[in-house]
């Protein structure tokens, strides 16, 4: 979860998606880029879709407790708010909740070299730093020997282990304690039943959006999730409203539709020419600018139909968030771009 500057624009209706923050894994270094080539990413239904669960299942919901002292509890609960990433899981959980999810952990002692969770394996548990270091490594190929390789180290305070129970998918990274050390362990089921809020299950439904679009189609869940945390705001545009301008220098970001349809429209020799329509989920536009045209917009994209809603990816996300494809907003080519541009 990478925290990031808002985009910048015109004065737009703008729907907030949730609060940014990271954890462990999600390190600002490389944004932690996970490639799942040995665990192929499937559409998963996020907590509540993988066991049925809705607010009153959640609000019945026995937690465990295991005794502690009031000075864990106070240290425990003043790690979680004082941290703006551990906020992200737990911040719209109320008071009382969060000292059941408190009660409900328990410690675990580790030694050095031993494997906390396995990359491709099932999650059991979440897992909240309270002594040592713990190496995080990403296995990207079959052919890559395991652990893979070294991406981050886990200090006291930080977590990990939330993603597999978050979204029912395998493990997607391998962490083993470099030296002796101790963790505070979640469990699967009490995690999950702490996370089933209005906030969360909405800010998850972004997320799942995310996933649906084929520009993203290689990212991984935790790519995802982090870009999640930074692109926050959608946009929504009347039938012939403009979204970008022909020769406007304006960078906020480009776009990706996420209803409704649009046109892209160059002004050239002959006059207006429509040379492009968007019109299907996922469809984006406005990156050429971005990337390798000095800033300029080559064409006016307007709104058509009944319009539509797209949402604006920042322009510094480019090199923070979505290095793993950014070959492919570079390479993306429209012939009238290039006989008018």
């Amino acid at each position: 979860l990478l925290s990031g500057p808002a985009a910048a624009g015109p004065s737009r209706t703008r729907l907030g998606l949730g609060p940014p923050g990271m954890n462990c894994e999600d390190n600002h270094v490389g944004d932690h880029l996970v490639r799942e080539a040995i665990i192929p990413r499937k559409r998963t239904d996020g907590v509540c879709g993988e066991v049925g669960l809705n607010l009153a299942i959640a609000q019945s919901y026995v937690f465990p407790f295991y005794e502690k002292d009031l000075a864990t509890v106070e240290r425990i609960k003043n790690t979680i708010r004082d941290s703006e990433k551990l906020q992200v899981l737990f911040g719209a959980v109320g008071e009382e909740t969060l000292m059941k999810v408190i009660g409900a952990m328990t410690l675990r002692f580790v030694q050095a070299g031993e494997t906390i969770i396995q990359q491709g394996t099932d999650g059991d548990a979440f897992y909240l730093v309270e002594t040592g270091m713990f190496e995080i490594f990403v296995r990207r190929s079959e052919e890559e020997p395991f652990p893979g390789g070294q991406v981050m180290t886990c200090i006291p305070g930080q977590f990990f282990g939330e993603l597999a129970l978050m979204y029912n998918a395998p493990r997607a990274a391998t962490v083993i304690a470099s030296t002796e050390g101790s963790l505070w362990a979640l469990d699967r089921q009490t995690f999950q039943m702490s996370l089933v809020s209005g906030d969360n299950v909405a800010k998850g439904e972004h997320e799942d959006f995310l996933a649906e679009v084929p520009l993203f189609s290689s990212l991984t869940r935790l790519e995802l999730k982090n870009l999640a945390e930074v692109v926050q705001d959608t946009e929504l545009y009347d039938t012939d409203e403009a979204i970008v301008e022909q020769g406007s220098t304006e960078d906020r970001g480009f776009f990706v539709l996420m209803d409704g349809s649009a046109e892209a429209v160059i002004d050239g020799p002959e006059g207006p020419r429509v040379v492009k329509t968007y019109d299907q989920v996922g469809d984006f536009f406005g990156e050429k600018a971005l990337v390798e045209s000095g800033g300029m917009r080559l064409a006016t994209v307007r709104a058509t139909g009944t319009g539509c809603s797209v949402l604006v990816i920042p322009r510094e996300v480019i090199s923070t968030h979505l290095q793993p494809i950014e070959h492919i907003l570079r390479g993306s080519t429209y012939s009238p771009y290039e006989q008018f541009g």
